[in-house]
């Protein structure tokens, strides 16, 4: 080490080895550093004005994997935030939830909630780590390297030194939020960098980790100590969000009529309390709203009762109209573009870049340039981990897109299946089996799932939204149900049959 790096790191290196050999892992709380307080300050403030404008609608949690039994308390922010504040440190809790039921929102309440008490540091993957996973080193971590940017601490080699020196010995809250959202290569090497970070001597954060329902944890993380989940919307929420969207008597008449003349207003089966099939999310349901207001404008018409990859396609069609004349054409352009980052479904790079998007030929007489912008400024994409990259909205476009090129790319069915069911996400799953390519392997498709352990009522919820009830289901789902191994398969071929008239 040169000399002047060695004198510039010395005080937190003699720090760290203090805060390291000194002693147990103290249960007062650190003083909590400048950094964090000004970013809390700031979550606060927005998370305050969130509630007062009726733009956060409190969360029922559910309590899984053998957590003790809930009383109707156990199940709020409040109780989980004040749960978290005397946490085991190096355990870890999870929060389970589909894309766009809330999980963000979530971790906006709690970390409202624990940062003026404890030193709690949030984690957006997507935006903070993507790409810095792959350059990191076991001696500069990535995640650390963030961790420390967040608590305001920059004159350091960025080492687990530096971060003992930082935390203190005292207990910490680390949340990760999107990790989901990374590529699987990515998500492995956050996985790495967390296990070493439970071997270092720093005083160790208790994990709070929000992710989305898949199958198994394959890249081999801690079991969580308490595992909460955020439940689908329910029908009262959606109609309210629905009274929202359309408060003129007359639009919401029409609106609705649309809606369910294309079957969207049908309900789950026997749930209770009542959810929406096709509007199971928040996200969901602004989208249903979104296609209605569409119809009413006189744009492209969706088919008579569209599936979930229909909903997303045609509202990246309607969003993107001024590029060309109907969504086909606008996704086949979109297709284009993954095709250029995507080598394969295990490590997709779904970046957009101004290079990918003019490569891939857009649609329509005007300029590459001009209609790459327009992409860009788009309520598609939102801001990258840098200027000149950006990413997908959310991840249910992003499992759209990657979908239909596994869909593309894989037309021998076993293959689809297994490279579907090997990337564990119930999402994507729902997806590949709502394309036509992806429906006609659903008897694979359904096995290799059901291999991985996933619950028949949860695998055959996802599927719900993704098969028309018609006479081609029907035709399919006999023989496999005639033929089916295993008990999994027998019950969400079953359940998926189409009521007789």
């Amino acid at each position: 080490m040169h000399a002047r790096n060695a004198a510039k790191s010395l005080g937190w290196a003699v720090a760290a080895l203090t805060a390291a050999c000194s002693g147990p892992q103290s249960n007062e709380p650190a003083e909590i550093p400048e950094g964090l307080t000004a970013r809390c300050s700031t979550v606060s403030h927005e998370f305050a004005t969130a509630v007062q404008q009726g733009r956060h609608v409190p969360f029922a949690l559910e309590l899984a994997d053998g957590a003790p039994s809930a009383t109707p308390q156990a199940g709020t922010e409040e109780a989980m935030a004040e749960r978290l504040l005397h946490a085991r440190a190096g355990g870890q809790t999870w929060v389970i939830a589909r894309g766009g039921v809330g999980k963000s929102r979530l971790a906006d309440s709690i970390e409202s909630k624990t940062c003026e008490k404890v030193i709690t540091v949030r984690i957006d993957a997507p935006l903070d780590l993507r790409g810095q996973l792959l350059t990191a080193s076991p001696s500069k971590p990535a995640l650390v390297g963030k961790i420390l940017d967040h608590m305001g601490v920059t004159q350091t080699s960025r080492s687990f030194d530096d971060l003992a020196a930082a935390v203190g010995r005292g207990p910490w809250l680390l949340i990760i939020d999107g990790s989901d959202e990374l590529p699987p290569v990515e998500r492995r090497l956050l996985t790495r960098e967390l296990q070493a970070l439970s071997r270092a001597e720093v005083a160790q954060p208790h994990l709070v980790r929000f992710e989305r329902p898949g199958f198994t944890d394959q890249f081999g993380s801690n079991k969580p100590e308490i595992t909460y989940s955020l439940p689908e919307a329910t029908c009262e929420q959606v109609d309210a969000q629905w009274l929202k969207r359309f408060p003129d008597g007359e639009t919401r008449t029409s609106a609705t009529a649309w809606r369910d003349n294309h079957g969207l207003g049908r309900k789950r089966a026997a749930a209770n309390p009542c959810k929406y099939v096709h509007m199971a999310t928040w996200r969901d349901a602004d989208l249903v709203a979104d296609l209605a207001q569409d119809a009413l404008q006189g744009l492209e018409e969706l088919p008579p009762e569209p599936n979930r990859a229909d909903l997303y396609t045609f509202w990246m069609g309607h969003r993107l109209r001024q590029a060309a004349s109907n969504t086909a054409a606008v996704v086949a352009w979109l297709d284009r573009i993954i095709g250029l980052g995507v080598l394969q479904a295990s490590d997709p790079d779904l970046l957009i870049t101004l290079d990918r998007c003019g490569t891939a030929q857009p649609p329509g007489s005007a300029p590459a340039t001009e209609a790459c912008t327009d992409l860009t400024k788009s309520p598609l994409l939102r801001q990258g981990p840098v200027k000149s990259a950006w990413v997908l909205r959310n991840q249910t476009l992003a499992d759209l897109l990657l979908a239909r090129w596994m869909v593309a790319q894989q037309t021998d069915c076993a293959l689809l299946s297994a490279t579907t069911a090997d990337l564990a996400s119930l999402e994507l799953t729902a997806m590949v089996a709502s394309l036509p390519g992806g429906r006609r392997c659903l008897v694979p498709l359904v096995a290799a799932v059901c291999s991985r352990g996933t619950p028949a009522p949860t695998l055959t919820a996802f599927l719900d939204e993704s098969l028309r009830r018609d006479g081609e289901l029907t035709a399919l789902l006999g023989p496999a149900l005639d033929h089916a191994e295993s008990p999994c398969e027998k019950a969400v071929f079953t359940a998926l049959m189409p009521a007789t008239p």
